[in-house]
């Protein structure tokens, strides 16, 4: 949400100074200014894109952090110059110089050494918005700005609730983000900024509105304080799942934890139980729980991203987890997830394409081959058996290829040249 919100700031850095327009000329106007905007974004991505790796490369090579800090702001006071010239927002440049940087593979050590400096910077960003309010234009016009502020932490976590509720979650999870993200952002002052110089807002509503956004964000954490123990009632529910979980599976020990009931969950779970090995799996649609409890499948529903939930079905004592789900990115969330809370335990997963099996070896996981691969294989294999090849002979070429691929390995595939010298026999048909 948090991101989202970031990058709607975007398009209102680039609106606000159009606001003061009159009606006739607004239209004409947006229509430039954002012509002028996506022009100027295409050539910053693009200059940006070409120099700034190089650059960093350079920089990268003396070792000084000195010179990365100086290249930093120099890219986000470069960048916001350049949105100026532009028309926009100098702002809204920095907030691109971020965008470029974040693309870099010096992203990390760029954010390591600017850290200092992070803490200073925001500080004095609030210092300076403090420094705006008028203090007896607050008291005077304490009873709008208190009506303003209820009425945006109402409203806004409301609408949270509301779609969290919608989306799925359980009533306690949803109150409490609403809670959290019911306070006004910190562009609200950026964006104060950009229109009160402009006129765009009188001076007197820029202050109210300065003040109520700033008791929105100092309420949240007493908000906090009065509505976690009521989640903590709506959420008894859910430790009553958990402890009915932790006796279902109490008796389990070095068994496997199956998270993902798909087709893929479904074959695992078969293999386990034609080999004896005890099993649990978790899946978070109800109609395939159901379906496999109807079957007398040890299924239960469960978001494996939350380690309550793993802890209710004895993680700490299984001897290994399998995530057979088919996103990569709910992959790879919940993989660290686990590994965070259980860092022993073998893990295992499905590999999707060649970065995805590097991805996963590199955090410890052991991935299978991906679907493409296999499907390649299986295709070759089946072609290999009409031409009269001895299914040792097959056997052995698939398991080469199996072994030498990089998908199996961190190593490049080896030139096909070498096995080619190797004495075999059907040398020529092969």
């Amino acid at each position: 949400v948090l991101l989202f919100q970031d990058l709607a700031v975007i398009p209102l850095l680039a609106v606000t100074p159009l606001m003061n327009l009159k009606a006739d000329q607004l239209m004409l106007g947006l229509a430039t200014a954002l012509l002028k905007a996506f022009i100027a974004l295409i050539i910053i991505f693009v200059l940006g894109r070409l120099f700034l790796r190089p650059i960093y490369k350079i920089v990268a090579s003396s070792r000084s952090s000195e010179a990365f800090v100086s290249l930093a702001l120099l890219s986000a006071l470069g960048v916001g110059w350049a949105t100026m010239q532009a028309g926009l927002s100098m702002t809204l440049g920095a907030f691109l110089a971020g965008l470029l940087l974040s693309e870099t593979e010096y992203r990390h050590q760029v954010e390591a050494d600017i850290q200092p400096f992070k803490g200073i910077l925001l500080a004095l960003f609030f210092m300076s918005i403090g420094m705006q309010i008028d203090v007896f234009l607050a008291v005077e016009k304490f009873g709008i700005i208190c009506i303003l502020f209820l009425s945006l932490i109402f409203i806004k976590a409301s609408i949270i609730i509301l779609l969290a509720y919608f989306f799925k979650f359980e009533i306690g999870p949803s109150i409490r983000l609403g809670v959290l993200l019911a306070q006004g952002g910190e562009f609200a002052f950026a964006i104060l900024n950009e229109a009160m110089p402009l006129g765009i807002i009188n001076p007197e509503l820029g202050q109210i509105i300065y003040v109520s956004v700033t008791l929105s964000m100092v309420a949240t954490p007493i908000l906090v304080f009065i509505f976690w123990p009521l989640c903590a009632r709506w959420e008894k529910k859910m430790n009553t799942r958990l402890e009915w979980l932790a006796e279902k599976t109490f008796s389990l020990k070095d068994h496997v934890i199956i998270i993902g009931y798909g087709r893929v969950g479904d074959i695992v779970s078969k293999i386990m139980i034609k080999q004896s090995v005890p099993f649990v799996a978790l899946d978070i649609d109800a109609t395939k729980v159901a379906k496999a409890r109807a079957q007398a499948m040890p299924v239960y529903y469960g978001d494996a991203f939350f380690p309550e939930v793993l802890y209710a079905i004895g993680a700490a004592r299984a001897k290994a987890i399998i995530v057979t789900m088919n996103d990569d990115k709910i992959i790879n969330h919940t993989l660290q997830k686990i590994r965070q809370n259980f860092p022993k335990i073998e893990l295992f997963a499905r590999g999707r394409d060649t970065d995805h099996v590097l991805f996963l070896k590199k955090m410890g996981v052991t991935p299978t081959l991906p679907e493409i691969l296999e499907a390649g294989l299986q295709l070759s294999k089946a072609v290999l058996n009409i031409l009269e090849i001895s299914k040792e002979n097959i056997q052995e070429i698939i398991e080469q290829f199996r072994e030498k691929s990089p998908y199996n390995s961190l190593q490049p595939l080896q030139s096909s040249q070498q096995h080619q010298s190797e004495p075999h026999e059907n040398h020529d048909r092969q």
